[in-house]
């Protein structure tokens, strides 16, 4: 169903639900980026990498999955995520202080939110499956579906984070 809803936006074929699907969440990461400020960004992005490690090792998973069938099982994976991830958000955003410039900064908010698109490209391959609500393009799935292409990938947050 939502893909035929992206469908319908289609304009000659120059936009792709894909470019869509990604426009929207990285104007939603700039919005996040721009209003929490810096600190609270930094912080979305450390407690991903944390919360992404405990997930992946967490032994007792699968005992935690409760739904049935493939989109519930999803869910179910995102929302212990979620529980994981949150948390450690807090945390981690208690201790992070400012530190330079305070005022926000469009370069800086860019770079932020193109790290957390890409986390949450991330995090639908590899970290919780969710083709099942959306597939991307082929082209999109050969740069993220390898696990060695995942680990470069892994690396550019980090690098936007040692920048700005």
């Amino acid at each position: 169903m939502f893909e035929q809803i992206l469908r319908m936006f289609r304009i000659g074929g120059m936009i792709s639900s894909d470019l869509i699907i990604l426009g929207t969440i990285f104007v939603i990461s700039f919005i996040y980026a721009f209003s929490f400020g810096r600190n609270r960004t930094i912080s979305f992005i450390i407690s991903f990498y944390i919360a992404d490690f405990l997930f992946q090792n967490f032994h007792f998973l699968n005992r935690l999955i409760f739904l049935q069938g493939d989109s519930l099982i999803a869910l179910n994976k995102l929302i212990i995520f979620i529980v994981i991830f949150l948390p450690l958000n807090i945390i981690i955003g208690r201790y992070i202080t400012e530190s330079g410039n305070a005022r926000a900064h469009i370069g800086r908010t860019i770079g932020y939110s193109f790290a957390m698109l890409i986390l949450v490209l991330i995090f639908s391959y590899s970290v919780v499956n969710l083709t099942i609500f959306y597939h991307f393009s082929p082209v999109i799935d050969n740069l993220f579906s390898d696990s060695n292409m995942i680990f470069w990938w892994d690396l550019i947050p980090i690098a936007i984070l040692a920048i700005f």
